[in-house]
């Protein structure tokens, strides 16, 4: 009985029981499926800003996963990579400024009741 994994929505790998892809077709509609999932789940970083550094690890060894099926070349696992830890940065560091903002805010409110 042959085996392979199949990624599923959220990255974690999971095996399953089944044939396996014996078309170049079949391995490209995997790839686009996958690559799909992938690139919808990065656009929806930013609004998992509960569970960010869990959804961050998902993405990363998600796209470690496609790399270990054959599904993407080391290049592009280490793109996507990088692209996940930009996104993550840029969410953080939008986190970090909305909070001084209030804070700042919050202070000149203070300051301007004070006077």
């Amino acid at each position: 009985m042959k085996r392979f994994i199949q990624v599923s929505i959220e990255g974690l790998g999971e095996l399953m029981p089944s044939k396996s892809p014996n078309s170049n077709e079949d391995i490209q509609t995997a790839r686009a499926r996958e690559l799909t999932i992938w690139d919808v789940e990065l656009q929806t970083l930013p609004s998992h800003k509960s569970d960010l550094e869990l959804k961050h690890g998902t993405l990363r060894a998600h796209a470690d996963t496609l790399y270990r099926l054959g599904l993407i070349d080391a290049g592009e696992m280490q793109e996507r990579r990088e692209l996940v830890d930009a996104a993550f940065s840029v969410v953080v560091e939008d986190s970090s400024c909305s909070r001084l903002n209030w804070t700042a805010i919050g202070s000149a409110f203070f300051l301007s009741l004070k006077s």
